[in-house]
């Protein structure tokens, strides 16, 4: 190797040498400025139980038949039917209402060409009760009066206000407790809150995925058959996003 070889050699060995000491600087200068004003956002979770009191039922009729206004009678003529039974069973009026209403037409298409095959009209109804214990009654009674679909029970809760305070206040102490794991994990600690934000509204739901009622019959004593609907537990839930600042070092408290 010649004495200029040698020398460029050396330069760039010294030139990769500073770069080296240069990127150190800057990383350890970065993280220096880090741990002066580091910010931490954490999302907490409050949930609280609740016992149902309202429920509602929605249920219907469906009818089909080759003349259009024919299914539509046929479906209004036991919707009817349905509603007087359940005013007699003691449901008042304004709790009952219409949840849809449709007619379509349907095709046959097992041929070269499709063809009309008939009407299929619809009706179906929303019932709101807080007697709980009779939704069970009031299906039976719905389907003896002509009713053939059953889409859904839904469980609520009128009175939750408390209940969403204390949501919200299980929502903050959960991110306080996120946070102090975290902060303490990587030697640091909190010194403020910088911001707060509610990520979500108070909100109620089933503990079970859809309300928790049967449509298979149970044998009752008289050997009549009934329909079994349990109310399930609502959670009210709270969601916020905290946002603190982190100082170096443990806690004092």
């Amino acid at each position: 190797m010649s004495r200029c070889d040698s020398d460029e050699t050396e330069v760039m060995n010294l030139k990769r040498f500073l770069a080296g000491w240069l990127t150190m600087i800057l990383l350890l200068a970065g993280g220096a400025a880090l741990a002066e004003g580091t910010s931490l956002v954490v999302r907490g979770t409050g949930i609280v139980s609740v016992t149902a009191d309202v429920a509602q039922i929605v249920l219907g009729v469906r009818e089909a038949s080759s003349d259009v206004r024919e299914a539509q009678r046929l479906v209004n003529e036991k919707i009817d039917a349905i509603y007087d039974a359940l005013l007699e069973a003691g449901i008042d009026s304004k709790d009952i209402g219409t949840e849809s209403l449709y007619i379509y037409a349907n095709y046959d298409y097992s041929g070269d060409e499709e063809r009309l095959a008939g009407y299929t009209a619809s009706n179906t109804i929303s019932i709101t009760t807080s007697q709980i214990d009779s939704v069970g009654a009031y299906i039976d009674t719905a389907f003896e009066a002509g009713a053939n679909t059953l889409d859904s029970v839904y469980f609520s809760s009128r009175d939750n206000e408390e209940a969403q305070q204390e949501a919200l206040e299980l929502a903050v102490q959960n991110a306080y407790e996120k946070a102090e794991i975290i902060a303490k994990a990587a030697g640091m600690h909190i010194a403020s809150v910088k911001a707060f934000d509610e990520t979500s509204q108070d909100y109620y739901s089933s503990s079970d995925p859809g309300a928790k009622y049967s449509n298979a019959r149970a044998e009752a004593a008289d050997g009549a058959t009934a329909t079994r609907v349990q109310a399930s537990s609502l959670q009210i839930q709270a969601s916020i996003v905290v946002e603190f600042e982190l100082s170096e070092g443990e806690s004092d408290g």
